[in-house]
């Protein structure tokens, strides 16, 4: 697995409402973009967040429920599924309720699940924005990839610090 460039950041914070968020997804549309969002308080586990993302990226009956599946399903869906493609733009990830995120993992572990995932995420992205030759009928670009989190707790500052103590890096000013 690659790691992320820590130099371009694809990670986008965003502490307001889903509500507010979700006009995000619209925006996105109305731009030509392809937005997907994720649902943070089902993926408690990395199981429920296999399931999740499956559900979200509509994966093939074959997804193996593991993290090397999850990146090569996440690189296959950005080379393959014709809606994306045809979302010249990029890809807008939204995960609302990211303070839920792989939550049940406790202590070391729990961190240990998290810093993974955001490496998962960060290879995937790292690929997508990599110009390459993609599916037939489509010019091989570099297309824009922005994962959203959204904390809308009380307890929004102690959430993130839990997410950059795992590794997450991002533009201090989208806060």
């Amino acid at each position: 697995m690659s790691e992320m460039d820590q130099s371009v950041s694809a990670f986008s914070v965003r502490v307001e409402s889903i509500r507010e968020v979700s006009r995000l997804e619209y925006a996105a549309r109305e731009a030509g973009r392809y937005p997907v969002h994720i649902r943070g308080w089902q993926c408690l586990t990395f199981g429920d967040l296999f399931d999740e993302f499956a559900a979200a990226f509509q994966f093939p009956g074959y997804f193996g429920y593991n993290e090397h599946a999850l990146l090569e399903c996440l690189q296959d869906f950005f080379d393959e599924d014709i809606q994306y493609q045809a979302a010249a733009s990029g890809l807008d990830l939204i995960i609302w309720h990211a303070d839920k995120v792989l939550r049940d993992g406790n202590g070391l572990q729990g961190r240990l699940d998290l810093e993974l995932f955001i490496k998962i995420l960060g290879s995937a992205v790292s690929e997508i924005r990599s110009p390459k030759a993609i599916r037939s009928g489509f010019e091989p670009v570099s297309r824009s990839v922005t994962v959203y989190l959204q904390f809308d707790d009380d307890d929004a500052a102690s959430d993130l610090a839990r997410w950059t103590s795992a590794g997450l890096r991002y533009p201090k000013s989208d806060r």
